[in-house]
């Protein structure tokens, strides 16, 4: 767990793919894992 990070709920359970989203200042960014 990270302060600049949101974990997104993207059904991981049932597509088997994390997501979470990033912030640092004004940047954005999305990270995800795959199956």
């Amino acid at each position: 767990i990270r302060r600049n990070r949101i974990g997104i709920d993207t059904g991981a359970c049932l597509t088997g793919v994390l997501t979470c989203l990033c912030l640092e200042g004004a940047d954005r960014w999305f990270l995800q894992t795959g199956p």
